[in-house]
């Protein structure tokens, strides 16, 4: 009885997941109440509720847990917390302004990001397999009803539909893998899995577990080839619901991967790596081969970041410590870009509807300049050009893997970093060399002040990273696993 009871350290522990849900209840809430005029009101209200998770995140004690440590707030949970607050509240931010101008009044917008950022957080903070599953479904719920929140917009509706069925099935493979996890060590939590593979032999049961789990974890990541849905559910989703979904469900999809592959089933790190090796080459190679190709910016970053997926896949085959600071810390640029580039999308509008064509945003370096070099920085970061962070983040992770004697994969993401360089190059050979583009829109203040943040972050963390970096580190030093 006393392990259900939590303790006072177990409330602790349970404090922030708790407060994430009853916002978005309150948000919900207020939403019902106000008048159309104060709808921006909601968004206002929903940053505070994630200014205040990302401060109490930052401050709180760590090592605490609850429910007989199945849900452990640690190191490792307060880095994601802070980064999915941070990432959830630049896409709120860009919402303010975008929803008005998409014509999207719905209610429930706010509450369901609030309630996946909560998602999110349970995931990180599990130690066992069925809490992380439940903090897995309730992030994906919210977003497949995000991705169809325009409700008359068939394209809305298709990718929600795509995402939902999809997920649906991949969940199904990721329970069951679980059961026969859970069948080889005769537990769930993360401790119990760690202490069954060091004290004995895997036997093929939890093999075939692995490999289950490996696929409905691969299309959370949008790992090939199970990322068949990226494309359409990012360029049939808003705009602002695509840039949280290539953020903060990215972010985590790989705090389920670190935890599970990285960290409970450490000790067979050996046996899979051949299978991660390949999932990580294909990956990358595929996305960056098709992204050569797309003329919809929105398809392009989707299949950019199919390719991220690999070059992150690279880190979890290291399975190293370092190598999953490194992941933490990719994460954090990887945000900050992405954030970037559908900023400076959002403020280019074709007839009230966002530009997602390339060429739309041709010219744009003698129309806005400042608008224009935003995007660069994005795209250059993205390639992976010094000294923007997304050169630092492939640095230590490539590095992390290097040391870990995976010189051969790390030679063929070096080789697909270059081949990236001819998508990411055009969009800034358009904008600066090509005419007839759109004129970006005026009035836009929410965006503009989240696409400076991102762009800031993005410099600063390829000019000063080593602050960064030691917080991914602390955070990987402390973490639970449960009983």
């Amino acid at each position: 009885m006393s392990a259900v009871i939590p303790s006072m350290a177990g409330l602790s522990a349970l404090a922030p997941l708790a407060f994430a849900c009853v916002w978005a209840m309150v948000v919900l809430a207020s939403e019902m109440f106000s008048a159309d005029r104060r709808f921006v009101g909601i968004g206002w209200l929903s940053l505070v509720g994630l200014a205040v998770l990302a401060a109490y995140a930052s401050v709180s004690p760590q090592s605490q847990s609850a429910f007989a440590g199945v849900v452990a707030f640690d190191g490792f949970s307060a880095f994601f917390t802070v980064l999915v607050a941070v990432l959830a509240g630049t896409a709120v931010m860009m919402s303010i302004d975008f929803l008005p101008m998409a014509g999207i009044r719905s209610g429930e917008y706010y509450p369901l990001m609030l309630f996946a950022v909560a998602g999110v957080m349970i995931m990180a903070a599990a130690a066992d397999l069925i809490v992380l599953f439940l903090g897995l479904e309730i992030m994906s719920m919210a977003v497949y009803v995000l991705a169809g929140v325009r409700k008359h917009d068939k394209r809305s509706n298709e990718a929600a539909l795509k995402y939902f069925l999809l997920g649906a099935f991949a969940s199904s493979f990721l329970v069951y893998g679980m059961a026969l996890v859970y069948g080889y060590a005769g537990t769930t939590h993360f401790g119990g899995i760690a202490s069954a593979l060091s004290s004995g032999e895997a036997d093929l049961l939890f093999y075939f577990g692995v490999a289950l789990i490996l696929v409905g974890l691969g299309f959370k990541v949008a790992a090939v080839p199970f990322h068949m849905w990226t494309p359409d559910v990012y360029e049939g989703s808003p705009s602002s619901v695509t840039v949280f979904m290539a953020t903060v469900v990215k972010a985590g999809g790989f705090a389920a991967v670190v935890k599970v592959l990285m960290i409970a089933m450490a000790a067979a790190s050996e046996e899979i790596r051949g299978v991660l090796w390949v999932s990580a080459a294909v990956t990358m190679t595929a996305g960056n081969l098709i992204a050569l190709r797309q003329t919809s910016l929105k398809r392009m970053l989707a299949y950019s970041s199919i390719a991220h997926t690999g070059y992150l896949l690279v880190g979890v085959c290291a399975a190293t410590t370092e190598a999953a600071s490194s992941i933490l810390f990719y994460l954090v640029v990887y945000g900050a870009m992405n954030l970037g580039a559908f900023g400076v999308m959002m403020l280019m509008v074709r007839d009230g509807e966002p530009a997602e064509r390339i060429d739309d945003l041709a010219g744009l370096g003698q129309r806005r300049p400042m608008l224009a070099l935003a995007m660069t920085l994005c795209m250059l970061s993205l390639t992976g050009i010094p000294p923007l962070g997304g050169f630092m983040a492939k640095l230590y992770l490539f590095s992390a893997a290097v040391r870990a004697g995976e010189v051969a994969l790390v030679v063929v993401a070096a080789v697909n970093s270059v081949i990236s360089a001819a998508y990411y190059l055009g969009v800034v050979r358009c904008m600066y060399f090509d005419t007839g583009g759109l004129e970006p829109q005026s009035g836009r203040p929410y965006i503009t002040v989240a696409l400076a943040a991102s762009v800031a972050v993005t410099v600063l963390t390829g000019l000063v990273p080593a602050g960064l970096l030691g917080a991914a580190s602390r955070a990987m030093a402390n973490i639970a696993l449960g009983p």
